[in-house]
């Protein structure tokens, strides 16, 4: 592994599920290109979390950020502004706790990275006896990647011809609306990017659709989606689902917000603060 680039900063969502973070932390150690700096974006978990990112800061060579927030109902998009804010690389990589990533999940998402343009990629979901086998030692050896079934991986390369398909359209023959789709566990973005959007739209409160916005907001701008679905690949490791999560996508919270007229790009409520700093009650402890 090469030494860290402190132009790239992963940010990780987290909240709670101690043992699924030690797990993406050890993913996100084992990249073949290492980040500058792992921040992890706390919707206000307990200090079994804590302990976890500071044995990991403890064992690790890259810099790592803790960026807290009381939990106080589902606040995913005001914790990823805050994770935002903390960062000090210019390219930004997203994930999500209960994913594992890769080795090659950094490197796909920043190799030919460019201003205007974000790079979504997705997930390989695992059962609950998958999940169960993937290991400290799969990790650090490489070996869960064989968890992936045939099937699978041949679905991801669907995605990626379907992605490609709709960037093709909208370069050569018609506008195709925000899409390749922005998927929030898994894309990545130049911060002066989202600054044009200002980050997080933080009235999506509860489960759902804050990404959806984004992604939304990022075209409308004229930020464009690249998909690197097939290359930027993660292994999402079984568990019941958030609380608020609807089956049906119209069932969500946050879907009436969502549908409202004439949405503009730059989020009122978001990543820019009137002090320009973070939030009082965020907590930001910082290791190496």
């Amino acid at each position: 592994m090469d030494k860290p680039d402190g132009t790239i900063s992963v940010i990780v969502s987290a909240y709670e599920r101690p043992k699924h973070l030690w797990l993406n932390l050890l993913g996100l150690s084992q990249q073949t290109v290492c980040p500058g700096e792992i921040v992890v974006a706390d919707d206000g978990s307990g200090e079994e979390a804590r302990s976890v990112i500071e044995k990991f800061a403890a064992e690790s060579r890259t810099r790592v950020v803790h960026v807290w927030q009381p939990h106080e109902d589902y606040r995913l998009a005001r914790s990823r502004n805050n994770a935002i804010r903390a960062a000090t690389g210019e390219y930004l990589v997203f994930i999500d706790q209960d994913c594992i990533p890769c080795p090659d999940f950094v490197a796909a998402h920043v190799t030919g990275r460019r201003l205007g343009v974000f790079r979504a990629g997705w997930c390989v979901f695992l059962d609950e006896e998958r999940s169960a086998r993937l290991t400290d030692e799969a990790i650090r050896d490489g070996h869960f990647e064989g968890l992936a079934t045939a099937d699978e991986m041949k679905t991801l390369r669907k995605m990626q011809r379907k992605d490609n398909f709709y960037a093709f359209l909208r370069r050569h023959l018609w506008p195709i609306k925000f899409k390749p789709k922005l998927r929030g566990g898994n894309f990545s973005i130049r911060k002066a990017d989202l600054e044009k959007v200002n980050g997080f739209d933080e009235n999506f409160v509860g489960w759902g659709q804050e990404d959806d916005d984004l992604g939304r907001r990022l075209y409308l701008a004229g930020i464009i989606g690249e998909s690197v679905v097939a290359s930027a690949i993660t292994f999402h490791l079984h568990h019941s689902p958030p609380a608020g999560a609807t089956p049906r996508w119209r069932d969500g919270r946050n879907v009436g917000y969502f549908l409202r007229k004439d949405v503009p790009p730059f989020a009122e409520n978001g990543l820019r603060k009137a002090s320009g700093a973070q939030p009082e009650d965020v907590v930001v402890r910082t290791y190496k």
